[in-house]
């Protein structure tokens, strides 16, 4: 990211009266882009002036352009997170940001039992979305009814994988979209138990996340932040003898 770095003497009037007029006429978005392809004349905006001496803004040489430079820009997408708890299935953790709802894979595998086996060429097959999320909660203590509502409660276990401190908790997740979700279930398998599962999701929970007035009731509490960032690193997944990985956590 360019910085720019402009130097204006206080007592010269008519160097900040130039400088405020091409502010005023040049879009912001071209600053950055100000630059030319040849090393040695690569000027950046630094000033108009000199020590009070006009110098020249761009040495172009005849028939060179312009060229964009790019820029660092940090991708992440963030979302909200919540809780859903059916008495045969347990609880399920959903994340809902701009691209949709992503749900937890390790409460998925739990849920319907798939097995590695079967898991991974479902992963290797499906048109949806697998993401690491980063997922930050306070440590504070709730009151006894917003138990149920908490991200990292004791129901999901795997204690061992949250790092904490004093104020927060924190862990990488994996994510799936409601594509894979249905590749899981009634994609890959014939069993009632899984279709009947599919069916909470697709007539319960998605229905519930459409309403504004009665999603807030799942909603978890003393959340800091759910985001990924899907241009960070690609998706690592592997079958080996132990177990299923994504991105070196085991899965199944």
């Amino acid at each position: 990211m360019i910085k720019w770095l402009i130097s204006l003497p206080i007592d010269d009037f008519f160097m900040g009266q130039i400088l405020i007029l091409f502010f005023l006429n040049v879009p912001w978005t071209y600053l950055p882009y100000l630059c030319t392809r040849n090393q040695t004349s690569k000027v950046w905006l630094r000033a108009f002036f000199v020590y009070r001496n006009p110098v020249p803004f761009l040495k172009l040489k005849f028939g060179e352009c312009l060229a964009v430079q790019p820029i660092n820009i940090v991708y992440k997408m963030e979302g909200n997170a919540y809780v859903f708890y059916h008495p045969q299935y347990g609880g399920l953790r959903v994340v809902n940001n701009d691209e949709g709802l992503f749900f937890c894979i390790e409460d998925l595998v739990a849920i319907t039992d798939i097995g590695r086996d079967k898991l991974f060429p479902v992963l290797a097959d499906t048109e949806g979305k697998v993401v690491e999320m980063c997922v930050e909660a306070e440590t504070k203590k709730v009151p006894k009814d917003f138990i149920p509502r908490l991200f990292f409660g004791e129901f999901f276990g795997n204690a061992d994988k949250v790092n904490r401190n004093s104020r927060l908790a924190w862990r990488s997740m994996i994510f799936v979209d409601s594509q894979v979700v249905i590749d899981m279930t009634i994609g890959c398998s014939k069993d009632p138990e899984r279709k009947l599962f599919y069916k909470w999701v697709k007539d319960f929970i998605q229905p519930v996340m459409e309403d504004e007035d009665r999603c807030w009731h799942y909603e978890c509490v003393m959340m800091k932040k759910v985001c990924y960032d899907p241009l960070k690193k690609p998706m690592d997944i592997r079958y080996t003898a132990d177990g299923l990985y994504i991105n070196d956590m085991r899965i199944n």
